[in-house]
């Protein structure tokens, strides 16, 4: 179980990993999404929340950003890309994919999986997840921010946390190069290449 810690303020959403507020929640690193051994590309993540949102932050160290999609909801899977799926309902043929490129470029999804092999995605129309991407090229690392309004997230008992509710979730990224093999990474492994395997969600308690 991973704890979600309680923002004291709204953080806003601009990038930047040295705000005060991310000092409260703690690296989480992700891992090879098969083997569960350490990437060869790391990432980590922080999670924190307040009333209105859930903020994510990934660090990708990236020796070669693969990123050339512009618009909302492109394919953007198939370049570089940090995704976010969420289960507010403990139900794992209904969650949210949030996905967010180096190019500062979004995709939300809702998903049904129906765990044979079936998954539909249907695309969100109004962009309303707030995101900022600050790339350090000198160091090889880029940060993807996300604030994700829990208005988006419905379905739990109460339409959105309260202290000490319990969701499923998982992290991921996919690393893209032109001169290696592309590297899948995820909190919770799957156990293979792909991420719709709600059974491997891990559980996100909300601190106090």
């Amino acid at each position: 179980m991973f704890v979600c810690a309680r923002a004291a303020q709204p953080i806003g959403c601009n990038g930047d990993h040295r705000k005060t507020e991310w000092a409260r929640a703690e690296w989480w690193d992700l891992v090879d999404v098969v083997t569960g051994e350490r990437p060869v590309q790391r990432t980590s993540a922080k999670m924190l929340w307040d009333d209105r949102f859930l903020y994510v932050l990934f660090r990708c160290f990236d020796a070669e950003v693969v990123a050339g999609y512009t618009d909302y909801n492109d394919p953007i899977f198939l370049e570089d890309v940090v995704e976010v799926f969420l289960d507010d309902n403990s139900s794992p043929r209904d969650y949210i994919e949030i996905e967010l490129s180096p190019a500062n470029v979004l995709l939300h999804y809702a998903v049904h999986n129906d765990s044979a092999g079936n998954v539909l995605t249907f695309a969100r129309t109004r962009k309303v997840i707030e995101t900022a991407v600050r790339r350090s090229d000198g160091d090889a690392v880029w940060y993807g921010e996300l604030a994700i309004p829990f208005s988006e997230l419905i379905l739990s008992r109460s339409g959105h946390p309260l202290p000490g509710d319990k969701w499923r979730f998982n992290l991921y990224r996919i690393d893209r190069r032109h001169d290696a093999e592309d590297e899948y990474s995820a909190l919770f492994p799957t156990g293979k290449i792909g991420f719709h395997v709600p059974d491997s969600f891990g559980e996100l308690s909300f601190a106090r």
